[in-house]
């Protein structure tokens, strides 16, 4: 096969869609498909080793980096079997547009939704599914039309949770037979071993407001037995912690510390008493599948897309109730609970690995 993938993000920019194209590509070159990748970043570049690759910079006008990601993706369509593109927006508008112009196959990959997203940073707070039932804006509707044409235009939409696939067939009324849920790829970790286990909780992810990090906070001033939390990522909201660090009084409690990756990150998370994931909607927590695999607690938000066999190890709050996660938190704090924990997140399966996934997208592409 001949892919043209359409991304929004690539290595070394960070994100679980950077991270999952990147090994994608690697991984379907390995087995003699022949890749050709178009993503966004900081500065304009072209590499042919180990695959072709452009990066469009996004620091341009908004129309202007749509317009040269539609010409290269227009370019490289003629030449490739179909366009695998990896959101409905940044890279879905630009690849839907070139899929109409070279009369090539569009598929799509979802594990975000970027309308959500961006109305939650503006302050309009709501889990996902709930954001879909609130009345829209103008701006809202035009994103929304775009959507539709997109997904009209698509031969076949991947998910990586059922959550999502749920909710837009029925906000979308897509047909099932159009769709199917391939989830991300996750196994144990074996490469790191912690030689010791830090009373300190952790928060890793992207500073944005759909992550809600200021319930963690709120939380952690009603445990006051929790001596460290370690907020670790970057992101818009960054400049606003210290604010709210000091209106909570947790200054000397709280340490930000900037993203991490491999097993520097891994190490972190090993050695640490438990993650917190707090996000109003979290489609893919791959943050929580690498906590299984580590053996480290993990709470994570009740509203996520994990497979329900995952799920019903795990322990769960409403996002929306800080009571909740001090509750969660109260419960960890008994070492019993604690231990009992730890014997069931190892009893866990994690064993879908990459070739597993690859063969799902396979029999995917090749029924188009």
């Amino acid at each position: 096969m001949k892919i043209l993938i359409a991304s929004g993000t690539y290595p070394p920019e960070l994100g679980g869609m950077a991270t999952f194209v990147k090994n994608f590509a690697d991984r379907a070159l390995a087995q003699g498909h022949a890749v050709k990748l178009i993503a966004y970043g900081q500065a304009d570049s072209l590499t042919r080793d180990p695959f072709w690759t452009m990066i469009i910079s996004r620091n341009t006008l908004l129309a202007v980096r749509y317009l040269r990601y539609f010409l290269a993706a227009f370019s490289e369509a003629r030449k490739c079997d179909f366009i695998f593109a990896q959101d409905l927006v940044s890279s879905g508008i630009p690849a839907f547009l070139a899929s109409v112009f070279s009369a090539k196959k569009l598929v799509l990959r979802l594990g975000g939704d970027f309308l959500w997203e961006k109305m939650v940073q503006k302050g309009r707070i709501a889990g996902l599914n709930a954001y879909y039932d609130l009345p829209k804006s103008l701006i809202e509707k035009v994103y929304l039309f775009f959507y539709r044409l997109v997904l009209r235009r698509a031969k076949k939409i991947i998910f990586n949770s059922v959550l999502q696939a749920d909710l837009y067939h029925r906000h979308f009324n897509l047909p099932e037979s159009k769709t199917a849920v391939i989830y991300n790829p996750v196994g144990r970790q074996t490469i790191v071993q912690a030689q010791k286990r830090y009373f300190r909780l952790v928060f890793a992810g992207r500073f944005i407001k759909v992550k809600n990090i200021p319930l963690i906070l709120s939380a952690l001033k009603s445990v006051p037995s929790i001596p460290e939390l370690l907020l670790v990522g970057d992101g818009p909201e960054k400049n606003s912690l210290p604010g709210l660090i000091e209106r909570e009084k947790l200054q000397g409690r709280v340490k930000i510390l900037q993203s991490m990756q491999g097993n520097e990150f891994a190490k972190l998370i090993a050695e640490s008493w438990a993650v917190v994931i707090p996000s109003f909607t979290e489609l893919s927590p791959n943050l929580a599948l690498e906590c299984i695999g580590l053996h480290v607690p993990v709470l994570l938000t009740s509203f996520n897309g994990l497979p329900q066999d995952v799920r019903k190890a795990l322990l769960e709050f409403n996002p929306f109730k800080v009571s909740e996660l001090v509750e969660r938190l109260h419960f960890l704090l008994n070492q019993q609970n604690y231990e009992n924990y730890l014997k069931t997140l190892k009893t866990i399966r994690l064993d879908r690995g990459w070739t597993e996934v690859l063969g799902d997208y396979q029999a995917v592409f090749s029924n188009l």
